[in-house]
């Protein structure tokens, strides 16, 4: 192994980074903060290629809503929830991250409570012709009281089923582009649109599949030694 010729970078930190060997020949990295703004993108490239950036402009950071890849989204959660957690030890899918958090069980009954009671009855009262009514309310801690004694297999399942049953009235509910602007009432946000109801139902998903990989990261947070400064996921405030 000869020496590097140039520091590589971590987009994510940012930091530059340079890898030599000791006396004793072990693998040493030293690492030096960089000024500029994150970039995750920028994945191990060289110190000249992020020089090279131009880092007063800032990268696209949203793309205009299309209800096709919505769908795609939405069709995919229950199938992703379903390999990372299904036949997961209790303890990891009951484990919370702190008091007032959530457990990887209670995010899952979550979505189940809302595919029932939320986005597409929101959906049918604004192309119905009720969008000045306010939307009825949304309990978001109903799932601590009807999921607690289901097992999250269960709720697994009945999710998939649900959100089946969810695209399938979203198909034929689905509104021309000129009705996206449609609007509704939220309880407490006030005027809202179709399209906003639609992205919001996307990113509520997710919302919950961030919130689930660092509530489960969180519990080795004491087992992972030193290597605990290069993971912020850990030490991220829920929210």
């Amino acid at each position: 192994e000869g020496p590097m010729s140039e520091p590589v970078v971590h987009g994510w930190m940012p930091a530059a980074a340079v890898f030599f060997r000791d006396p004793d020949g072990h693998l040493v990295e030293l690492v030096a903060d960089l000024a500029e703004p994150p970039r995750p993108d920028f994945v191990y490239r060289s110190l000249t290629e992020w020089r090279a950036l131009d880092h007063d402009r800032p990268e696209p950071s949203t793309i205009e809503f299309r209800l096709a890849d919505a769908r795609a989204l939405l069709r995919r959660t229950p199938e992703l929830l379903r390999v990372w957690l299904d036949g997961l030890p209790e303890r990891w899918l009951r484990q919370r991250e702190g008091p007032g958090s959530w457990s990887a069980h209670e995010v899952v009954g979550h979505l189940v409570h809302g595919e029932k009671t939320d986005w597409i009855p929101r959906l049918q009262q604004i192309l119905e012709g009720r969008g000045s009514e306010p939307f009825p309310p949304f309990d978001r801690f109903a799932m601590q009281r009807l999921t607690a004694d289901v097992d999250t297999a269960q709720l697994l399942r009945e999710l998939a089923r649900l959100r089946s049953e969810s695209l399938e009235a979203l198909d034929g509910l689905t509104p021309e582009p000129d009705h996206l602007d449609d609007p509704g009432l939220h309880p407490e946000l006030g005027p809202v649109t179709v399209r906003q109801l639609l992205a919001t139902w996307t990113v509520h998903d997710q919302t919950h599949i961030a919130q689930i990989a660092r509530v489960l990261a969180k519990q080795y947070r004491d087992e992972v030694g030193p290597w605990r400064a290069y993971l912020p996921l850990l030490d991220r405030p829920r929210g």
